[in-house]
């Protein structure tokens, strides 16, 4: 018989958040014998978890989905999270008293349950989550203040800026004005409603819902961490290279999705959850890389003026004497080696995620909770009696199975739902489609100034619409090219040659496909003195609906009726 030995003596004076050690002495007479021997030794080779006897108390409140009696949840609005540009995100400060910005819960649940590691910054937290919670409102915004800046233009109130290389000028107030307003609402929005107390969702923060100046208080909270997840309707990923290797995010993802959401109860059975797309559309997913995508995709529109110019130039470089500009020249030389630079920057962006998306899904069937890393390694054993009990809640294992069958059953179990949960939150593109739509909005602001130059100088209103047409199509383009280069991408990393020469092959794919832009203001030139223009309005009208096609399988539910219709068709 193996008897377990706990001296009060290793009680540490300060344990780091996810640390479930105690001061306390007491027996596991819960666990049969031969889990406390698995965990004496390690449930798995290569395991570097500490015998039994040599490690803190382990209770078993991680593996409720109650909390304790007498015990009070909490949840914190993200607005205060995302205050002072996100000051409570901010890893390695000492937590005290953040816990008071926390509220007791007065309904049963909580609106989301936030997921994070510790090893994503600051800013690019700060910027992913306000992009979620602030996105929606900063776009409508953004539209609304281009829209007006457009009225301004083709009113006059605005002047065109003039340019010596062309007669046409350019307009940038609408890409100016809407891209200002989008990122004051997107860095500010949470501001404006605290200071005006609307009432806002609930969530569960780790640092801020946990007591932190309170050694007990912090472990009851640390072990109420199962009941938090199964009373949260949805789960909120920040999802970073490293999330499927740190055993508390992936625990807190598998236990979401493992147990019944609407059985919750210890006294009562919880069944597994058979169907993903029913809990899947639980899990928001917001990838860290939107942290640089979507700034880069402002950036990148910002240069559009500049390439239009230096094309404007290379155009009139030609003197009266029949002489070359070689200053002009050499000007949209730098103009347009600048953009394609712009160009390569956002292409490595998108390869990058791309790429970390097949790292990710190869971390999901290498996964194992003996492998995990781990900050603390008593959290491991905590945990491991956490998915002991949670497999045999849900059905996969039984009470007479070791801890070993356990873990196998319940990382099998996660495999199967874990990545179908995760694409099921990002469209084909690896961008969630709440998300997609803000890489329209720079795109629309160019739109729009390029519409109001050809209303201020339109020769009829059918040439008008004609023009609307055309640069909604050169518009689309943008978001088909970030799309097709992400799924493209979404591939495991090779060779420092292949990915060079693959890079340089998206970049010259993505300069040919928006170059359509000049061809466009080519064909507008000749629609402006009456050349075919039937013709091209049904060249563009065949555009634009493949284009939408394109985009929905690439960022909607497309893909997934097709295969539907597929399926249909074979049987």
């Amino acid at each position: 018989e193996f008897k377990l030995a706990f001296s009060p003596s290793i009680c540490m004076a300060s344990l780091p958040l996810g640390s479930v050690a105690s001061c306390e002495s007491q027996e596991l007479s819960a666990l049969p014998d031969r889990d406390i021997l698995e965990l004496s030794r390690g449930v798995s080779c290569g395991s570097t978890w500490t015998p039994v006897a040599n490690l803190p108390t382990v209770r078993h409140g991680l593996s409720s989905t109650q909390f304790h009696p007498g015990a009070v949840a909490r949840g914190v609005s993200p607005n205060l999270l995302l205050h002072s540009f996100g000051a409570l995100l901010q890893n390695g400060v000492r937590r005290r008293n953040d816990q008071q910005l926390s509220q007791e819960l007065k309904q049963e649940n909580l609106d989301m349950f936030i997921s994070h590691s510790w090893t994503v910054g600051r800013w690019r937290k700060f910027i992913v989550m306000a992009l979620y919670f602030n996105g929606q409102q900063a776009a409508i915004i953004s539209l609304l203040v281009q829209v007006v800046s457009f009225t301004a233009v083709v009113t006059g109130v605005l002047p065109v800026v003039a340019t010596d290389a062309t007669d046409v000028g350019i307009s940038p107030w609408c890409f100016l004005f809407g891209s200002l307003a989008f990122w004051l609402s997107v860095l500010l929005y949470h501001e404006l409603m605290l200071l005006c107390h609307w009432k806002t969702k609930m969530a569960f923060f780790d640092t801020v819902c946990i007591d932190q100046s309170d050694e007990e208080k912090k472990r009851e909270g640390i072990e109420a961490i199962t009941a938090y997840l199964c009373r949260s309707e949805r789960l909120f990923v920040v999802l970073s290279e490293v999330y499927l290797q740190r055993i508390w995010t992936v625990f807190e993802m598998a236990a979401f999705l493992a147990v019944n959401h609407s059985q919750c109860d210890d006294s009562e059975e919880v069944l597994p959850r058979g169907d993903v797309n029913s809990v899947g559309s639980r899990v928001i997913v917001q990838p860290a890389a939107l942290a640089l995508l979507i700034p880069a995709c402002f950036l990148f529109q910002m240069s559009r003026p500049v390439g239009d110019y230096a094309r404007y130039t290379l155009q009139n470089a030609e003197r009266a004497d029949g002489t070359q500009d070689v200053r002009a020249m050499a000007l949209a030389g730098v103009l347009i080696f600048l953009a394609v630079l712009m160009i390569a920057y956002l292409v490595m962006i998108i390869k990058a995620w791309g790429q970390m998306r097949a790292q990710l899904a190869h971390q999901v069937d290498t996964f194992s909770f003996a492998s995990a890393k781990c900050h603390h390694e008593p959290d491991r054993q905590e945990i491991s009696i956490a998915v002991k009990y949670l497999a045999e809640r849900i059905g996969l294992v039984g009470s007479e199975d070791t801890l070993r069958q356990a873990h196998q059953a319940l990382e099998s179990h996660a495999r199967q739902m874990v990545w179908p949960a995760m694409a099921d939150a990002l469209s084909p593109a690896g961008i969630p489609p709440c998300d997609a739509w803000l890489i329209a909005v720079p795109v629309i602001a160019v739109a729009l100034d390029d519409i109001a130059m050809a209303t201020i100088f339109s020769t009829g209103l059918h040439v008008t619409l004609t023009s609307l047409i055309a640069h909604a199509a050169v518009a689309l383009n943008f978001p088909i090219v970030i799309a097709l280069v992400s799924i493209s991408s979404c591939r495991p990393k090779r060779g420092r040659a292949y990915e060079c020469f693959a890079t340089i092959l998206c970049v010259a794919a993505t300069c040919c496909f928006l170059s359509t832009r000049g061809l466009m203001n080519a064909w507008l030139l000749d629609l402006a003195q009456g050349h075919g223009i039937l013709r091209l309005d049904a060249i563009l009208s065949v555009i634009l609906v493949i284009q939408v096609l394109v985009l929905w399988c690439c960022y909607g539910s497309g893909i997934w009726h097709l295969r539907r219709c597929c399926c249909r068709g074979t049987r």
